[in-house]
């Protein structure tokens, strides 16, 4: 019960508009993908796995703060995509992960993988 409601609260949180596709997410705080909507990043790492070059400096920030908001760039061969990603901490016991999720503010969805629409 008491996790179904830190999730709840965490959601609450860090939502975004209405209507808004996003990509949700869960890190472990050695940057660990230990869950992903989709289930294609589980077992990455945002902070050493060269595909999640291009958001590193946010990547850190997640897992430095306990909550917060701001944006980062993905750039492609020849297009770049502007995220907004939001997290919160989740905490069970004494163990602690960063629920996070990202939507695209400029630039085309579609270009960039990983969006839940």
């Amino acid at each position: 019960m008491g996790v179904v409601v830190s999730l709840a609260g965490a959601f609450d949180r860090i939502r975004f508009a209405p209507g808004v596709g996003v990509d949700v997410w869960i890190l472990d705080l050695n940057g660990a993908i230990v869950a992903d909507a989709d289930g294609l990043g589980v077992g990455g790492n945002v902070l050493t796995d060269s595909a999640y070059g291009d958001m590193s400096d946010v990547a850190k920030m997640i897992l430095e703060r306990s909550s917060g908001r701001e944006r980062y760039t993905y750039f492609g061969p020849d297009f770049l995509v502007v995220h907004e990603v939001g997290w919160d901490t989740v905490r069970l016991g004494h163990r602690e992960w960063r629920l996070v999720m990202s939507h695209v503010v400029e630039g085309k969805a579609e270009l960039d993988d990983g969006v839940v629409q």
